[in-house]
């Protein structure tokens, strides 16, 4: 359960960041760079089936993955998994 919440936490995190970049990151935390390079290829459609690594689990301490949550827009549901999170 805690695998899939990090994993879902951190589909909407990155998926923010790619999209808003530093306004998101100001507002909620996190270094969007860091997350980009370290969670991205867990989110992306064509991405493997695997649970985060421990350096994207790393990037996202300390983020608050809610205030994401309103960044999502149907522009970003569309590149990201949720079977891949």
């Amino acid at each position: 359960m805690a695998t899939r919440c990090i994993g879902f936490a951190t589909l909407v995190l990155t998926a923010s960041i790619l999209m808003l970049g530093i306004y998101a990151q100001s507002e909620c935390g996190g270094d969007s760079n860091v997350i980009n390079t370290q969670c991205r290829s867990f989110i992306e459609k064509d991405g493997p089936k695997i649970p985060p690594s421990e350096p994207c689990c790393e990037a996202m301490k300390g983020v608050d993955v809610s205030c994401y949550c309103k960044y999502v827009i149907p522009r970003i549901e569309n590149m990201i998994s949720v079977e891949n999170a």
